[in-house]
């Protein structure tokens, strides 16, 4: 039944930051840059529960926004797939209460995000304006997404480890309940 409610919750979060995303912060926001709460999502959560379950939860954040964007299906949610995967893998080095690398880890894997999306949908089509994109785009979304990430990770914090995260027992309370049965 906590698993049940960990995924219903977790897709929820994923709706609710999607539609934010997609409705409320292009009319907030004058430019045509916006904070990408997918990669907050798909990188904090993959920080938070591993790898594998990390993967998912990108390749989740990746297939709504290959619907809703994309000019085909499968490369936002292989892109994000891999964010989460690899930022999964922090996990068991550093602590999720930390948040100046959660932070930083978001701001890197939004790089990579939109440096792949430069080297797959434009450099292929030989629109080669490297110097162009970083300045006016990537750099920009990365400031915006990173702020948006220091009032996001908290929350996604908070929601983990009051409902989601799975207390585990000492190795001293685990040896007394293997004797007694």
């Amino acid at each position: 039944m906590k698993k049940f409610r960990t995924v219903l919750l977790v897709f929820a979060i994923i709706l609710f930051c999607f539609v934010i995303q997609t409705s409320i912060l292009p009319m907030v926001l004058t430019q045509d840059i916006t904070p990408n709460l997918m990669i907050i999502v798909a990188a904090a959560y993959g920080f938070m529960f591993g790898d594998r379950k990390g993967m998912v939860i990108g390749m989740v954040c990746g297939l709504l926004c290959d619907i809703y964007f994309g000019p085909l299906i499968g490369f936002e949610a292989g892109v994000y797939a891999v964010i989460g995967y690899l930022s999964g893998k922090f996990q068991k080095i550093l602590y999720v209460e930390d948040l100046a690398f959660p932070l930083s880890l978001i701001a890197v894997c939004d790089f990579v995000y939109g440096f792949l999306n430069f080297v797959f949908l434009f450099a292929m089509r030989n629109r080669l304006f490297l110097k162009n994109f970083l300045l006016q785009r990537l750099f920009p979304e990365m400031v915006y997404t990173l702020l948006a990430a220091t009032l996001l990770y908290p929350l996604l914090r908070f929601l983990y480890n009051r409902f989601m995260h799975e207390k585990r027992r000492n190795a001293l309370e685990q040896n007394s309940v293997m004797k007694n049965t």
